[in-house]
């Protein structure tokens, strides 16, 4: 642990720029080098960075993972190595729905629960197949919240028991998330890492919300 003290220091942002969207993103880089930072929680949407085939298997935009690898590089050679990359954004299998939003997720027991989680193995495999410079792969963000993990139909003004999984549910959801990616992930690179997403809200509430996945785990 002591050794990796220097990696402590890190920061997260949208190559982008998450406030000010006329930002070059190598201006990014270049700050974040300048800045010190020895490591990066990058957002690497998988909806940005793949999208199906006619088959309906993810693919690579090779236009979006050129500008990535660039980008990446220059952090590498810059000193920051220690990369992790989130998405919250995901691909759906094909008739799921129009235009999902980005936190949409099937039903557990649905028809298109199964297909989603497969999906996301096999985004996750070609992700990490592409970029092995990137040892930790976060598959969500603050996934207990349901900004980030809700039913189709979902918005902020439409919160019901018919657009919102329930605290258990969520759980089973991200259990399941976390063991799907992690296959594609170990399948592509066994060195590479998934990371659980963080929970959102105090100590209490994150812990609980972890025991729950963990419960999960062990049961099976």
């Amino acid at each position: 642990m002591k050794n990796d003290r220097k990696f402590y220091f890190g920061v997260c942002e949208i190559f982008e720029g998450a406030v000010d969207p006329a930002v070059d993103p190598k201006q990014t880089v270049d700050l974040v080098i300048k800045t010190g930072f020895k490591s990066m929680r990058l957002w690497m949407h998988n909806s940005d960075l793949l999208t199906l085939d006619d088959c309906g298997k993810p693919v690579l935009r090779p236009d979006k993972i050129a500008i990535y690898k660039e980008l990446i590089g220059r952090l590498i050679k810059g000193g920051v190595t220690h990369l992790t990359a989130m998405s919250h954004r995901y691909l759906y299998p094909n008739n799921f729905a129009d235009s999902p939003a980005e936190n949409t997720f099937p039903s557990y027991g649905s028809k298109y629960y199964i297909p989603f989680m497969e999906l996301q193995a096999q985004s996750y495999e070609l992700l990490a197949k592409t970029f092995p410079e990137i040892k930790y792969w976060e598959i969500g963000n603050e996934v207990n919240v349901d900004r980030f993990v809700a039913k189709l139909g979902y918005d902020e003004n439409n919160a019901t028991p018919e657009t919102t999984f329930t605290i258990d549910e969520k759980a089973e959801l991200v259990t399941d998330l976390c063991y799907y990616c992690a296959l594609g992930v170990k399948t592509a690179n066994p060195q590479a890492l998934v990371v659980m997403p963080s929970p959102a809200g105090d100590r209490f509430v994150t812990a609980d919300f972890i025991d729950r996945i963990y419960v999960n785990i062990l049961s099976g």
